[in-house]
């Protein structure tokens, strides 16, 4: 499921490829690890990401030991993403509706 939650703001829920491939295709954008209900609402957030960093996804979500090289719940079981090519549009939606969140280590390129 693909759902546009605020301007320029997607939600992505039981999705990993298509995910998987936004953020090959949308390398500039940035992304938020959330948590969900089994309806697929975003009920937490906890982590901001870039799409894509020095080439590749971050290496929270990769694994080589998967035949696919990425976790197997992206966006499956209590895990969805929120998606934008716009990095303050996506951190205003999530501490709007979910209040503060962290930045990732590993991947963000921070000012």
């Amino acid at each position: 499921m693909r759902k546009e939650l605020s301007e320029d703001v997607w939600l992505i829920v039981d999705e990993d490829d298509y995910f998987i491939d936004w953020c090959h295709e949308n390398a500039v954008g940035s992304f938020l690890n959330c948590g969900r209900n089994k309806d697929g609402n975003v009920v937490h957030v906890y982590t901001l990401h870039s799409a894509m960093h020095k080439g590749k996804m971050c290496p929270h979500f990769r694994n080589g030991n998967r035949a696919s090289g990425f976790e197997d719940n992206l966006t499956r079981t209590d895990y969805c993403k929120v998606v934008s090519l716009n990095r303050d549009k996506l951190s205003r939606w999530a501490r709007t509706h979910h209040g503060d969140f962290s930045n990732c280590s590993s991947c963000l390129n921070l000012p």
